[in-house]
C-alpha cells in the first residue's frame, strides 16, 4: 500500500505556487466584495430606517433619497478616479456641519458599537 504524502507549498514548482496565489487572491477578492456589499446594504437600510423613524420619510421621500444616494455614489466613484473624492466629501461635510466639522468622534463610537455587537453575535 502506498502512502499519499502531500507536498508542502514551498516544494511546489514556481508556476504552481503562482497559480495557487492567484486563485487565493481571486477567492479573497470575491469574499471582500461580498462582505463590502453586505455592509453597504446594512448601512443603507439603517439610514432608511433612521430617516423614517426620525423624520417621517415615507416611500416617496425614501425613493428620492435612494436615487440621490445612487447619484452621489456614482459621482464620487468617478471623482475617486481622479483622487479627489475624499477631499470633496470632507469639504462638503465641513459645509454641512459648519463650526465643528464632521463629527468623527460620533462616527468612531458608532463603528466601535458595531464591532462590539458583531463580536457578540459570533
Amino acid at each position: 500500500m502506498k502512502a499519499n504524502i502531500r507536498r508542502s507549498y514551498n516544494s511546489l514548482p514556481y508556476k504552481e505556487q503562482e497559480k495557487i496565489k492567484q486563485v487565493a487572491y481571486e477567492i479573497a477578492k470575491e469574499q471582500f466584495a461580498k462582505d463590502l456589499q453586505l455592509i453597504m446594504d446594512q448601512l443603507i437600510k439603517m439610514s432608511c430606517q433612521t430617516l423614517h423613524t426620525t423624520f417621517g420619510f415615507g416611500e416617496r421621500r425614501m425613493t428620492y433619497y435612494l436615487g440621490s444616494l445612487r447619484r452621489t455614489f456614482s459621482r464620487n466613484i468617478k471623482a475617486n478616479r481622479d483622487g479627489i473624492m475624499l477631499q470633496e466629501l470632507d469639504r462638503q461635510m465641513q459645509h454641512i456641519f459648519r463650526r465643528d466639522g464632521y463629527p468623527d468622534a460620533l462616527f468612531q463610537q458608532i463603528f466601535q458599537d458595531w464591532n462590539h455587537n458583531k463580536g457578540e453575535s459570533q
